[in-house]
């Protein structure tokens, strides 16, 4: 006797019971719907609303068993239609090696699969699962060679940012380098400056007070003879052959410190006195000589000569290694000029470029 399926149905999921148990008002469901509906607060009927004080309610074996018979019987069912032919119903015993796909006898006499080669289905079977083993492996290996691709495009992510980052710490310490030689040029030159600044300074300031000085002595025998001059006619005379000794040698020794701007004098007002045009007074050449700083022994090709120094900081190499193509066992230089042969081969991307078979490095 079977019963009808609305009676196999759970209310809650409407699906055929799993696991069904049975309240004590006669309602059964499936116990994990019954769970949900109880997890929401009150324990009752989902249909009926009745109250129920069991926490675990009890499992409806005989319900359980025909939903099992039920939910048998329909996979047989699918099973059998899956071995039937759409179309003509009868079971499927060939296989179409053109349209690869099963029929039945009927399907072979028609005008569809009439021409087509056939094979039973067990020997289809089984050259399927040969066939279907083939893919499997070359796909396998397919994926096996991606995961190798990308297994090293990893690491060689991972080395192309050591690599930026080793190259950046050298580019850097290259240019500190220049930037001291550069640095230690800028202070010697400046230092050199402003040693000549302090002495032509010094220079200036001596000079001043000398000539501070004969201003002074000057201006007391000036004033001596503007006194002598307002004094009666015979203290005058009295006084006369001092102070003209006073002036004789004031000017002697003013005419020994000087005697090129006396020359140059006598010369300028031979000049002013014949040549018209010339009317500048001439200045003192003797103090005034080299007294500016000396703007070009500083400036003078300054950039050409402090790159002829840098010169002698600056290393060129005719050949530079290529770390790209060195076998894993060649360590090269920071520099790219030198190598040495390790036992322990280096962790390096497996880039096309780089040796393999024999320890060489292109440069």
């Amino acid at each position: 006797m079977s019963l009808p399926e609305e009676d196999l149905t759970c209310p809650v999921c409407c699906d055929i019971f799993t696991d069904p148990v049975l309240l004590s008002c006669s309602h059964s469901f499936c116990r994990s719907c019954l769970k949900r509906c109880w997890d929401t607060g009150l324990r009752e009927c989902p249909v009926c609303r009745k109250r129920t004080s069991k926490s675990s309610p009890l499992s409806n074996l005989a319900l359980k068993n025909v939903c099992e018979t039920v939910l048998q019987t329909r996979r047989q069912s699918s099973v059998e239609e899956k071995m039937n032919c759409n179309i003509h119903g009868e079971k499927l015993k060939l296989f179409c090696l053109v349209d690869k796909q099963p029929i039945c006898v009927v399907c072979q006499s028609s005008k569809l699969h009439k021409t087509h080669d056939c094979s039973p289905l067990e020997e289809a079977v089984l050259d399927c699962k040969d066939q279907l083993a083939l893919s499997l492996k070359t796909l396998q290996d397919e994926l096996n060679c991606l995961k190798i691709i990308h297994r090293n495009t990893a690491d060689m992510f991972s080395h192309i940012k050591n690599q930026a980052l080793k190259t950046q710490r050298l580019i850097k310490s290259q240019f500190e380098q220049l930037h001291q030689v550069l640095y230690h040029e800028e202070s010697v030159r400046l230092a050199a400056l402003k040693k000549e600044e302090e002495e032509k300074i010094a220079r200036m300031k001596d000079t001043f007070k000398e000539l501070a000085a004969e201003v002074l002595s000057l201006s007391e025998t000036i004033a001596v003879i503007h006194q002598e001059l307002k004094e009666d006619e015979m203290v005058l005379l009295k006084n006369f052959k001092a102070t003209q000794d006073r002036y004789v040698k004031i000017m002697d020794l003013w005419i020994m410190d000087h005697l090129f701007l006396v020359l140059i004098v006598i010369y300028s007002e031979w000049r002013i006195c014949y040549d018209p045009r010339s009317k500048s007074t001439p200045l003192d050449s003797d103090i005034m000589s080299g007294v500016l700083i000396d703007v070009t022994k500083h400036l003078l090709n300054l950039k050409y000569r402090i790159w002829e120094k840098m010169l002698d900081h600056v290393d060129y190499t005719p050949v530079t290694l290529d770390p790209n193509t060195a076998h894993p066992c060649l360590i090269l230089s920071d520099d790219l000029t030198s190598l040495h042969y390790s036992t322990e081969p280096s962790c390096c991307p497996d880039n096309p470029e780089r040796f393999h078979m024999s320890a060489e490095v292109e440069f």
